[in-house]
């Protein structure tokens, strides 16, 4: 496949950038859009549409392309590829049907192709442990799916279209895995720290109590935070330095504050968790994650083919939480190949953990690979 990759910090340069390819007899007909919520994204995505190019886009809090960061930029990948190889499905979701939704997509999947692979964009309110389960569940195998939560500064991500945007959502590529070949790998390095504890009451991604305490009041007593009442999230703070970290079938399972509920004394996950899960919080060692992180991806280059084209799924809090030294981490993946690369801060991440098994994540570098079969 022939992929190209840009970054615009406008509408206009979008289209002078992307209408420079098509003179030069460039011919996408799928793309990748993470863009800034600012942006006139509704006219991006008209854009793309009018040269027939399909697309998942969503809002994002910092832009990768080639081994380098953006802030308040457009950036698309453009791949040149046989529409037969591919679809696109995008769904409204109620957080209370996400295991429907995910049957479905699945169900959609294999009406397409005999052996489907998935890449996806999401929205917060969107189940991604249930969804998964919907996925695996119809499928009868573990999905083979790579995504990330749409960002968004206020915490009010959204999805987008020509018709507009969408906080309750999700889109998703489904590739024929019979003629793209589809790898990733996902890695946090949270070090988890302090006493286990127990979630007593839980609805989804809202904590109620922790050890039979308000969340609130608990977390207040650790940490010091919400001082001030009219604080209305946290995650500058604490989801760069506190995340949560859960054991699950013998598993890690990360969980980062994103907001809170102050009236009801509550906090608000960027995924779901369950009443009865034991965690510990945990903490970034410094500098020696992004030196594992980068270690960890090379030994996965090792043995593979040089891919296509790679994206980047990195959690909004190890942006948070590494501040300059995350360059590092970005432009070490560059380095990995000598290809497209394109990605974006998340809010949430999808791919497979160091056993192989596909996880809904936090605080988590997930990196996707493709090639031509």
């Amino acid at each position: 496949m022939n992929v190209k990759s840009i970054a615009s910090s406008s509408l206009a340069d979008f289209k002078d950038d992307f209408l420079g390819l098509i003179n030069d007899g460039f011919k996408p007909s799928l793309a990748i859009v993470f863009s800034d919520a600012s942006m006139d994204n509704k006219a991006v995505a008209k854009t793309l549409e009018t040269h027939n190019v399909e697309y998942i886009a969503g809002s994002s809090c910092g832009e990768i392309v080639g081994g380098k960061i953006y802030r308040n930029s457009i950036t698309v990948s453009l791949f040149e590829i046989d529409q037969s190889k591919f679809k696109i499905l995008k769904q409204n979701n109620q957080r209370e049907s996400s295991l429907e939704a995910g049957a479905e997509l699945a169900k959609v999947a294999l009406e397409s192709f005999e052996n489907p692979a998935f890449i996806s964009l999401l929205t917060l309110t969107v189940n991604g442990d249930t969804w998964l389960n919907g996925l695996r569940d119809e499928l009868n195998y573990d999905p083979p799916i790579y995504a990330g939560i749409a960002a968004e500064p206020d915490l009010k991500p959204f999805l987008f279209t020509s018709d507009g945007t969408h906080s309750d959502s999700f889109h998703t590529i489904i590739l024929d895995r019979d003629k793209i070949e589809i790898d990733g790998f996902a890695i946090a390095g949270w070090e988890a720290i302090g006493t286990e504890h127990e979630i007593t009451k839980a609805e989804n991604n809202i904590v109620y109590e922790i050890n039979n305490e308000p969340a609130l009041d608990f977390f207040n007593k650790f940490f010091g935070f919400y001082k001030d009442p009219l604080t209305t999230h946290i995650s500058a703070h604490v989801n760069s330095q506190y995340p949560l970290q859960i054991l699950r079938n013998k598993e890690k399972v990360m969980r980062a504050p994103m907001d809170a509920d102050i009236e009801k004394k509550a906090l608000v996950l960027a995924g779901p968790v369950e009443e009865g899960e034991k965690f510990r919080f945990s903490t970034a060692p410094g500098f020696s994650v992004i030196e594992d992180t980068i270690t960890e991806f090379n030994k996965f280059k090792e043995g593979r083919e040089q891919p296509d084209a790679m994206i980047l799924f990195s959690c909004k809090a190890r942006d948070w939480t590494f501040g300059p030294m995350v360059n590092d981490e970005v432009e070490a993946l560059q380095k990995l190949w000598d290809i497209p690369y394109h990605g974006f801060f998340s809010y949430g991440e999808i791919g497979k953990n160091s056993k192989g098994k596909t996880q809904f994540f936090n605080t988590t570098c997930c990196l996707v690979t493709l090639k031509d079969k």
